[in-house]
This record gives C-alpha cells, sequence and structure tokens, in this order.
C-alpha cells in the first residue's frame, strides 16, 4: 500500500503510505485555517478572514477537482502563488490609503511593483506547472488524469509553453526598461542577468524531450522563481 514515486525508471522515494499522506494533508490545511483566524482576529478586519481562508478552499478543490484537468488547476495554482505577493498591499491597505493622501505617486508604485511581481509569480508557475505536467505524462495518463500534456498534443503544449516563456521575457524587459531609474546599480546587472536565464530556460524548453529533461527544467525554473522575486530588493522604492 506504499506510494512510490519514480525519477526515470529508477524509485527515488518510498514509504510513504496514503493514510499518513492524507494525515499530513489534513493537518496542514487545518493548520492554515487556525492560522487564518487568528490573525484576522489579530488585525479585526474580516476581509482578512476571506484572503486567507477561501485560498485554503480552493487548494482543496485543486487537490479533489482541478488537478487532473487540462488547464483549470495550473491556473489555480498560479494564481495563489501571485496572490501570496498581493497578499502584503491588501493586508496593509489601509496604511497605504494613508500614504495616498501623503504621497500619490509613491502609493501607485508599490502597487505597480506589486502587480509587476505578482505577474511574473503567475507566468513563471504557469509555466513550471505544465512543465511538471510534461514530465508526470506517463504517470498522470496511468491513473487516469487529463491534464493538457495527457490530453493535449506535445507539439502544441510545448508551442504554449514557448510562448509564456517568451511573455514573460517581454514583461521583464518592458518593465526594467520603464522603471530603469528605480533600480539600484545592482538591480541594472541583475536585471540583465535575469533576462538571460529567461533566454536559458526558452533554450531548454526547445531541447526538452524525455521525463529527464522537463525534471531538470522544473528545478531550474524553481530557482528561477526565486530569483526573479528577489529581483524586488533591489527596487528603490
Amino acid at each position: 500500500d506504499n506510494l512510490t514515486f519514480y525519477y526515470g525508471e529508477k524509485p527515488a522515494v518510498k514509504n510513504i503510505s496514503p493514510k499518513s499522506a492524507w494525515t499530513i494533508y489534513v493537518l496542514s490545511v487545518m493548520a492554515g485555517i487556525l492560522l487564518a483566524v487568528m490573525i484576522g482576529a489579530r488585525l479585526s478586519r474580516v476581509s482578512i478572514y476571506f484572503m486567507l481562508i477561501v485560498p485554503v478552499f480552493l487548494l482543496i478543490a485543486y487537490n479533489l477537482w482541478l488537478k487532473g484537468t487540462p488547464i483549470w488547476g495550473n491556473l489555480l495554482v498560479a494564481m495563489l502563488c501571485s496572490m501570496v505577493i498581493l497578499i502584503l498591499p491588501l493586508m496593509t491597505q489601509e496604511r497605504l490609503n494613508d500614504l495616498f493622501l501623503l504621497d500619490p505617486p509613491e502609493y501607485y508604485m508599490i502597487w505597480n511593483v506589486s502587480l509587476l511581481f505578482a505577474g511574473f509569480a503567475f507566468l513563471t508557475t504557469l509555466l513550471r506547472e505544465m512543465v511538471k505536467d510534461m514530465e508526470d505524462k506517463v504517470g498522470d495518463a496511468s491513473i487516469g488524469l487529463g491534464t493538457l500534456a495527457v490530453v493535449g498534443n506535445t507539439g502544441h503544449v510545448k508551442r504554449i509553453m514557448l510562448t509564456i516563456a517568451g511573455f514573460i521575457i517581454l514583461c521583464i524587459s518592458v518593465s526594467v526598461v520603464y522603471w530603469w531609474p528605480h533600480l539600484e546599480y545592482q538591480g541594472k546587472i541583475y536585471s540583465i542577468a535575469l533576462i538571460t536565464c529567461s533566454l536559458f530556460i526558452i533554450f531548454y524548453l526547445f531541447r526538452a524531450k524525455s521525463k529527464p529533461d522537463y525534471s531538470r527544467l522544473s528545478l531550474w525554473l524553481k530557482f528561477y522563481m526565486m530569483q526573479g522575486l528577489l529581483f524586488v530588493t533591489f527596487w528603490n522604492i
């Protein structure tokens, strides 16, 4: 009754029983709801409950119904990851309203940068979710999941991923050029490195064919996402 996950043809992780996995999952969900209630009570804002508890139930819906759908599950995960960026300005909106009265340009700058990085998180997460679907294509098909990688043509799916990767580079490039004066010197160097890494992602997307290729690309995308989010530390806001 143990779950076994495979990397290539060799088992990589063993001895995770379905019962243990579900127990960990339920406890994690309960802990998330409890923390959301505690934060909402501490801040005395009803909207906090909505912002923190609704994503928990959306994740439950993802696991129960959307995980094996062609695209909806991927979009939901990407949206929730982007909300992680937006949760801070949303939770501090009252203080931002005070900032708007004192310095409107600074207020809009904070929201523009927040939306920029939320968009980056959405697109990179969506791309990585699709890469993971390509990586797990055989296993997903064997248990009846209908992900885009399973039901779609491989060439078409790859073109969609390349389009998303190209759009990420376009958005980064336009944003860097537009907000160049707000970047510190190190940030300008970092932005060039980020765009270069984006080009490498596209290059390896072109070359990816096998499960190990997509596994490696999925890992690289994880570091790429971290690299992109760390970029915010170089902004002079």
